[in-house]
């Protein structure tokens, strides 16, 4: 039944909360009656043409039309023309929804809306009156004027039923509408403007609707021509208040709307309406009194429809922001090293911003199911979407504190890498990079890139304008039968303002894009080539339009609601647990280029001619591992998807997880509503969590700093205040993945050999079932090792760095010459097994040269290997890469420079951990000084070196650098002293800690 404190306050069964049974002999009679006496005619069906309301709901792309509507509405909503001058049917009363617990205004509400009272228009009388089974025509309308639950209702308790007494002077706070239209496989325009504004009026005008400029304020004065500097007030996105400008709205007027989530569990029409409420006081429901000792006094909104209470109860404190905030000028230090790009002002990012996350909204059209659907079509359910003051569903205690932690699918996933890979700014710079580079392939290398990072907009794009073969021979395995290729889908069309755009029309397939690898990737791909090298590169096989697979039987998941409100069937999909899905996107082979755009060709060992390489091999990784092997199996799904949440002190099994919020049989009673065997949530033994993550904490904290550059919504809209922000959980989630499941150090023994030499022997272990680190090659994991006097003051060290993650000489702040990246560079640190020297670094990478000789991180211009000893996985047996028949997984058991040589990389015995000596050399005096080791393991996602190649790139060929420049602004600015509630610093000096350990030289264990 309901979840969490709040269900101590009410009965078990909420059939229990009805005062009374509706629709008895008599209301049937009533209201047989009443229809005969107001069947509507002609003038009534035409009271559109009478009132002037003849605009019609635009969608998200033509924001002109949307608003025009929306101002049309909400005219006709404030005028209250439908009451006074249409005279429309309406509840007999004002109405509860569900019942309250305690002092009115004080207490909580388990209604699904405040007080109500609903309105029909006629096209809506005759539905009802036909019992519910013409059809219900294009303009028919719902409104459900609400007002807030407080002492004013004078709300009457008659046996603790309540009854609202009837005042002719009584207004609504607020209204939701439902619209009838053509547009959508709902058939509904939703909307829930404000009455007219008060305390919000001199910062947001009109409220939410209108939706205004490509960061979605929703008042034209609030948006900046050319602003200097952010405005604090913009912050957190996505959040509303009194004080608060808003910004990356959730749109209160929508298709497709968050109310779906309740409407689709209607036995028709995605409506509860009744003559009922129309011809009697319909269903009454009880007041109970409230138990202090479990009553639960958080600062909650009570429902998503409470608009104006909202604003005013939830922000009228100030609060403290949950989130890293950027620096307030340009990293001097950062500049000096790098360089400038032309970009140092706000104002000039500004003009480099993406369209606000409120514009990701591609539907569910009426009759015309598309192959992909936007998140925010599921995250009406599938969120910890609030409905009153029950506990949603899929919240967790946080340990220590009053927080709840969401866990839902939603809520990890929409701020996981895989969430935010149609918005990396990473990611479009490296694209940007490439084409720079590579001109002359610049079509085929952006659709290429946007068939992982921007899926669900360069495929949709491909279905409809296909078939065409344009690029199709980018991919060196022919892709499986069912993949679609159609004209070359722009990355202009993802970065760029949807009025920016050559086709308006176009837009639909850059908010597809946005919304990353989204709901509808996974949850539709199919067997069809799972697991096989032609699979690979993003070349999965999806189902036909109409169903999603998950890793329930089909038999236990309840399939009405999904399917009234988007056409689709849930069921059972037995490869959405398997690996193989993974290597779907997480096994890349793409063309090699040298640098003047010609092929380049490599000798695969067996002979072979070919100008392909993998230029990331995550899952083949892992299917050479012992974690692919049956005595010691861990798909990717076990720990990238844990059936468990065990972030610092919090822990919880999850198990009995219902993993949906809708109108359940979990809600009050109302009337025309499925039957509760169609609506039942079924609690789950093991529910998988959609963290999704790795290690890359950086774009976290990017998304955190600068979410109006990057268009993300920071505060989620479905959830209630006392929830964490989901961009906390990630990042948390991020740390303990880094700190407890990564890697190992063990300083095996401190050892002085001689009067002025002193051994240390490490041993750094792979934890995980790939190389570490994995993915794009230009990530790195370094070791830092640094011995310590009595005085706890530095003798000799190898690996440290400066406060922008440059790895530095010894004790020195001189950079190794081996940090330098950008045009002609060639210096690099080679593996070693014996480290003698403080300008020597055991840095974990991988090394490319291209055809001119120069180090790249280019994953195109990939011509000479040169370094690869990044820690294989337990059990990696180059021997198995060898033996099999494609000429490019061969080439992956081809080992690079010096790691060729030591058997942590060659001996299948040994692999999944490395072995470094350190032979330090000191002074006699030093020696005698001597007191403890550490050696610490950081990783860098976006190294020092990787972002001189970028810069260096906006140079490059046509020069095109408008998303380079976004993210030097963005790491120019960004704060890395940013300190977390434990008091951690995951990103200070641009390098994020994994693990570490300290030993004396009694080789005995210390603190650090």
């Amino acid at each position: 039944m309901l979840t969490g404190a709040s269900h101590a306050q009410l009965p078990d069964n909420p059939n229990d909360w009805v005062c009374s049974t509706a629709h008895t002999a008599e209301i049937e009679r009533k209201s047989a009656a009443w229809c005969d006496a107001n069947k509507p005619n002609l003038t009534d069906l035409n009271w559109r043409l009478n009132v002037g309301f003849v605009l019609e709901p635009g969608q998200m792309t033509d924001l002109d039309k949307k608003n025009a509507f929306d101002r049309q509405l909400r005219n006709f909503l404030r005028s209250r023309v439908y009451a006074s001058e249409l005279k429309w049917a309406k509840d007999l009363n004002w109405r509860m929804t569900g019942p309250y617990v305690g002092e009115f205004g004080q207490g909580q509400s388990y209604g699904v809306h405040p007080a109500v009272r609903v309105y029909y228009s006629p096209e809506m009388v005759d539905w009802m009156c036909s019992d519910r089974k013409s059809e219900l025509v294009k303009g028919a309308m719902i409104i459900k004027e609400m007002a807030s639950i407080d002492q004013k209702l004078g709300i009457v308790k008659t046996d603790d039923c309540m009854h609202i007494p009837d005042d002719k002077d009584r207004l609504p706070d607020s209204w939701t509408v439902m619209y009838r239209t053509d547009v959508t496989h709902d058939q509904w325009y939703w909307a829930n403007p404000t009455n007219t504004p008060k305390v919000i009026d001199a910062v947001n005008g009109d409220g939410n609707p209108p939706i205004i400029d490509k960061s979605a304020f929703t008042w034209a004065k609030n948006v900046p021509n050319n602003p200097v500097t952010r405005n604090q007030a913009w912050y957190p996105t996505g959040y509303a208040g009194s004080s608060k400008i808003n910004t990356v709205v959730y749109p209160y007027s929508l298709y497709g709307a968050a109310c779906i989530n309740c409407h689709a569990t209607a036995e028709s029409q995605l409506t509860f309406s009744s003559l009922d409420n129309v011809v009697s006081e319909g269903l009454q429901y009880k007041w109970y009194p409230e138990k202090p000792e479990k009553s639960t006094k958080l600062d909650l909104k009570q429902g998503l429809h409470r608009q104006v209470e909202n604003s005013l109860s939830t922000q009228s404190k100030t609060k403290q922001s949950p989130f890293s905030q950027p620096l307030s000028s340009i990293n001097k230090a950062f500049v000096d090293y790098y360089g400038e790009l032309g970009i140092n002002q706000f104002n000039q990012a500004w003009n480099l911003r993406l369209p606000a996350e409120s514009f990701d909204h591609h539907l569910s059209r009426l009759n015309d199911l598309d192959q992909y659907l936007t998140s925010d079509q599921c995250i009406n359910c599938h969120d910890a979407t609030y409905a009153n003051s029950a506990e949603a569903n899929m919240l967790i205690d946080k340990a220590n504190s009053d927080s709840k932690i969401n866990v839902s699918p939603y809520g990890e996933w929409r701020v996981s890498p895989m969430g935010l890979a149609g918005r990396d700014p990473i990611f479009f710079s490296q694209l940007q990079s490439e084409t720079n580079n590579l001109p002359a392939a610049k079509k085929c290398i952006e659709n290429t890139c946007l068939h992982c990072h921007g899926v669900m907009g360069q495929r949709q794009y491909a279905i409809d304008s296909g078939p065409s073969d344009e690029c199709k021979s980018i991919f060196a395995v022919a892709p499986p039968e069912g993949v679609p290729f159609g004209k070359p889908f722009a990355k202009s069309t993802v970065t760029r303002w949807q009025d920016n755009l050559p086709n308006n029309h176009d837009a639909q397939y850059g908010a597809l894009a946005r919304d990353g690898i989204s709901c509808m990737v996974c949850h539709q791909i199919n067997n069809n080539g799972l697991g096989t090298e032609a699979g690979y590169t993003g070349n999965f096989v999806t189902n036909e339009p109409g169903t999603v697979v998950g890793p329930y039987d089909s038999a236990e998941v309840i399939q009405k609601p999904m399917q009234n409100a988007l056409g689709i069937t849930p069921e059972f999909g037995q490869q959405i647990q398997n690996s193989d899905i993974c290597g779907s996107c997480h096994n890349i082979l793409l063309p090699t280029y040298n640098n003047d755009g010609t092929a380049h060709y490599y000798t695969a060992p067996d002979g072979q001619k070919v100008n392909a390489t993998y230029e990331q091999t995550t899952h083949l990784e892992w299917v050479n591992s012992d974690f692919s092997k049956k005595q010691d199996f861990q798909s990717c799904q076990d720990c990238h998807m844990p059936t468990e949440f065990k972030v610092g002190d919090t822990h919880n099994d999850l198990k009995g997880m219902k993993i949906a919020n809708i109108e359940s049989n979990d809600f009050a009673p109302t009337t025309h509503r499925l039957p509760d065997k169609d609506i039942t949530l079924t609690p789950r033994d093991e529910f998988a969590r959609h963290s999704l993550h790795g290690l890359n904490v950086f774009i976290n904290e990017m998304f955190q700093q600068f979410p109006m550059i990057l268009g993300l919504r920071q505060m989620d809209y479905m959830v209630n205040s006392n929830v964490q922000p989901a961009l906390i959980t990630g990042r948390d989630s991020m740390i303990e993945m880094a700190e407890k499941q990564t890697a190992a150090v063990n300083i095996e023994q401190i050892k002085p050999v001689n009067k002025d030499t002193l051994t240390v022997d490490v041993e750094v272990k792979n934890l995980t079932g790939h190389f570490l680190p994995s993915g794009v090659g230009f990530r790195r994991v370094f070791i830092e090792t640094i011995v310590y006097d009595q005085d706890d003051q530095p003798l000799w060290a190898s690996g440290r760095t400066n406060e922008l993650g440059v790895i530095l000489d010894g004790l020195t702040d001189k950079p190794l010459l081996t940090e330098q990246g950008g045009k002609d560079k060639k210096l690099y640190q080679p593996h070693y097994e014996v480290i003698s020297a403080p300008d020597q670094v055991q840095i974990y990478q991988e090394i490319i040269q291209d055809s001119a000789g120069h180090n790249t991180t280019s994953f195109l211009r990939r011509v000479a290997d040169k370094k690869d000893n990044r820690i294989r996985g337990k059990g990696f047996d180059p021997q198995f890469f060898l033996d099999n028949q494609s000429p490019y997984i061969q080439m992956l058991g081809v080992l690079i420079g010096n790691a060729a040589n030591d058997a942590d990389y060659y001996d299948k015995s040994k692999t999944g951990s490395d072995h470094i000596s350190y032979q330090i050399k000191l002074s006699e005096a030093e020696m005698e000084k001597v007191s403890y080791v550490t050696v610490n393991l950081f990783n860098q996602s976006i190294p020092p070196a990787y972002l001189q190649d970028r810069f260096s790139d906006a140079h490059i060929g046509p020069g095109e650098k408008e998303d380079i420049q976004r993210l030097f602004y963005l790491t120019s600015h960004l704060n890395t002293e940013t300190i977390t509630t434990e008091g951690k610093q995951p990103i200070k000096d641009w390098k994020f800690y994994l693990t570490g350990h300290c030993k004396q030289i009694d080789q005995s264990a210390c603190q650090f």
